[in-house]
């Protein structure tokens, strides 16, 4: 590797990871065809770092993160390494594992609803959750409301005799960030957490993950579509295409000086108000099929900056600054 490549995903702080991965890939379908939803991924995640991971449905996302927490569905082969805290997670036992989940790791998911059993009130839930934390029978009323508390649910000591159904869909997310704090893990991943909630209650449930990163150190991953949600609470961002991290970086450099085409027609593609008019710019051409990908960049077919070495062989990774770094050929072309 050249001074001028890095592997895309690294940050350079000082502290110890929490999350290692390295030349991660995930594969699906038969093994003389397999299907790679994710290719190649190295990524460090340190302690109180909020990362965001961008880019359009199917690029690999939540397969990412559910990979890297070892939740895949059994038909999924993984390749690479994952290590959480120095150890190899896909070598430790299953039992281990799932130990970790809601302990060292927890997970907030797109749709409350299907997470919330709708049977069982929130405050027989996240006293479910304390429980297996070892609280006393006795402390644990009081725990789960003080629990939905941190996450500022008015009136919490009605809030936990009540069901799901019966809460706002704010509100049940701001359950499920509670529940997820409880065990305060040392990773929080969540998928798409602010995706069915209007503009004031989105803030407001980012401003939760701040919280729980101030008061915990925890580091904390966010599934997004949105990119406006990344530009407000995110540290650092990762962009996915077709599998891989094309681009990462501290949000304020990534979203100030796009390198990469995609980054940059992701961006364009967020409508914006231009005088009396939204403008939107949308990304030309569709997302690849992971059966037919070619020997070439992924993006090559849909970007305007395109050459033939693009479509003949893969790019390497660059450097362009201390933490920023892409996966293109056209540096030059792109400043």
């Amino acid at each position: 590797m050249t001074a001028t490549q890095a592997s895309i995903g690294e940050a350079s702080t000082g502290e110890a990871p929490i999350v290692e991965l390295r030349d991660f890939g995930v594969a699906f379908g038969m093994k003389d065809r397999p299907i790679h939803a994710v290719r190649a991924v190295d990524l460090t995640v340190r302690p109180g770092e909020i990362i965001g991971i961008a880019g359009e449905s199917g690029s690999g996302k939540s397969t990412l993160c559910t990979g890297l927490i070892r939740a895949l569905s059994p038909g999924a082969r993984v390749s690479g390494q994952v290590l959480f805290g120095g150890r190899s997670l896909y070598d430790l036992p299953m039992r281990e594992v799932a130990a970790m989940h809601g302990r060292d790791i927890a997970m907030v998911l797109q749709n409350p609803m299907t997470s919330l059993d709708p049977l069982y009130t929130i405050g027989n839930q996240v006293r479910e959750v304390l429980k297996r934390r070892g609280v006393p029978s006795a402390s644990l009323r009081e725990q789960a409301v003080a629990a939905l508390k941190r996450v500022h649910i008015t009136a919490p000591e009605m809030r936990v005799g009540q069901f799901p159904h019966q809460l706002s869909g704010g509100m049940r997310q701001r359950v499920l960030i509670a529940m997820a704090a409880c065990a305060s893990p040392r990773l929080l991943v969540a998928d798409e957490p602010t995706s069915a909630l209007d503009a004031t209650i989105q803030d407001e449930i980012l401003l939760l993950f701040r919280e729980l990163r101030d008061r915990t150190n925890a580091a904390v991953l966010i599934v997004t579509h949105e990119l406006e949600v990344i530009r407000r609470v995110c540290d650092r961002v990762l962009v996915m295409y077709a599998g891989r991290i094309v681009e990462q970086g501290p949000v304020s450099t990534v979203f100030g000086n796009p390198r990469h085409p995609y980054t940059r027609a992701l961006l364009a593609s967020t409508p914006r108000v231009e005088g009396t008019d939204v403008v939107l710019t949308p990304i030309p051409g569709q997302v690849p099929d992971l059966k037919t990908l070619g020997p070439g960049c992924a993006f090559a077919d849909r970007c305007t900056h395109a050459v033939d070495p693009c479509r003949q062989s893969r790019p390497e990774p660059r450097r362009l600054g201390p933490d920023h770094a892409m996966l293109c050929r056209l540096e030059g072309a792109l400043q």
